[in-house]
């Protein structure tokens, strides 16, 4: 039987020539894994920012448990270091301990009542301060209550200066809030009694940070040899992961964070890892700031990297069209690299709108075997299989850090108070 001929036009047909591929290579460095549709995949953000296929060096990582979401971040993170890049991870479970010690630094473990402090107000700003307050009291500031803040954190500040101290903490803020003076109420217009009942709320959430539950963390001065110039910081907040106080802590953490980040000259070269990113987006208050933290990461030079388990986290508990949803979606919208590993069936859906995925994409989420992942990167998708080496399989295994007394014990050690 006579095979009937095709036609076809040069363009199409080259695809069927003998060894013919499409050039698949986003970066020339920083080697992830196996690109499926053939060659090795490498991602590097400043990179590709710069030769024009992202408009923003965020990253939004999504995996079920065991899938190979933590080992890829981890595993990321150590590469990029052999190009001198910097890391700062904020770590609510107490993964990241073995990769710090592997770059000869010391996670910075925080516990209620503990013997390190980190000061929040570092940065300089009222928006960790009205974060925290809306955090913790559930509702939006009146402007009565922001403007107070703002007040009350200008004249810590002046205080703090002619003391000849070098910044303010949440204890002189709190000072000020407690008992606003008169040129404080004249300031906004109102009886100094009544600013104290306006103001009362606000200054008793505050109260909670430096002599309640989280006192001993950042009501002082950072502690002494505590710094975020080293090439890795880790914040160990696994003593507070069951807290529901844990978006609050995570926000004041990032914040001494970024206090450095602002007065270091961008040199597109460091990362800010947020594992468990459900807890902050969880908390509308935090959640803003944090999003304002994502807008920024191009004048600052830096790559964020929010990491969660499935696409429902970025609701936050919010109903449809809640402000939490919206803040979730800005957050996609700020992270132009997505990184899916496995997710269950029931969130293909979401999934699929979230991110604009195909059918095939949004079926083949649920398939993905453990290593592999989706992912899209502008507008355009890869399917890699990340690997280890002997070494990165050690780092990574929890396991293994749990019993690594000798490494564990060199970590900055805390006391209770």
């Amino acid at each position: 039987m006579k095979i009937p001929s095709h036609h076809a036009t040069t363009a199409h047909l080259g695809a069927i020539f003998p060894f013919f591929s499409e050039n698949h290579t986003l970066a020339n460095r920083v080697v992830i894994g196996s690109n499926l549709f053939g060659g090795t995949f490498c991602f590097d953000p400043f990179e590709i920012y710069a030769n024009g296929v992202i408009s923003n060096p965020n990253m939004v990582v999504f995996g079920q448990i065991g899938m190979g979401k933590s080992s890829f971040v981890k595993t990321y993170i150590l590469r990029q270091s052999i190009f001198g890049r910097k890391a700062w991870i904020i770590d609510p479970k107490g993964e990241y301990s073995q990769l710090a010690l592997a770059l000869n630094c010391r996670p910075i473990v925080l516990r209620p009542n503990g013997s390190i402090k980190l000061n929040p107000l570092e940065l300089g700003t009222s928006d960790l301060l009205v974060a925290l307050v809306e955090s913790g009291m559930k509702r939006g500031l009146r402007p009565i209550e922001r403007a107070g803040l703002d007040i009350a954190l200008s004249i810590a500040k002046a205080k703090a200066k002619d003391a000849n101290l070098d910044y303010a903490t949440l204890p002189n803020v709190l000072d000020e809030l407690l008992d606003p003076s008169e040129s404080f109420s004249k300031s906004l217009f109102i009886d100094q009694k009544d600013l104290k009942g306006e103001i009362k709320e606000i200054a008793l959430e505050l109260l909670r940070m430096v002599s309640g539950d989280l006192r001993g963390m950042f009501d002082g001065p950072t502690s002494k040899g505590i710094t975020p110039k080293a090439r890795c910081v880790v914040i160990d907040l696994s003593n507070l992961y069951s807290s529901h106080s844990l978006s609050a802590v995570m926000a004041c953490a990032t914040s001494w964070l970024q206090s450095e980040m602002i007065e270091r000259e961008p040199d597109g070269g460091l990362f800010m890892v947020i594992d468990e990113a459900w807890a902050v987006l969880e908390d509308i208050g935090v959640s803003k700031w944090l999003q304002k933290s994502f807008k920024l990461a191009r004048s600052y030079g830096v790559s964020n990297i929010a990491v969660m388990h499935r696409f429902s986290d970025l609701l936050s508990g919010g109903e449809l069209g809640s402000l939490q949803e919206k803040l979730g979606e800005g957050l996609l919208k700020d992270s132009e690299t997505k990184v899916i590993f496995a997710q269950p069936t029931s969130e293909i859906d979401s999934a699929k709108n979230a991110f604009g995925l195909s059918e095939t994409e949004a079926a083949l989420i649920h398939q993905l075997t453990r290593a592999r992942s989706l992912w899209k990167v502008g507008n355009r998708s890869y399917l890699v299989d990340n690997f280890l080496t002997g070494y990165e399989a050690r780092l990574v295994n929890t396991d293994a850090a749990m019993h690594s007394s000798s490494l564990i014990a060199n970590a900055f050690s805390v006391t209770p108070g």
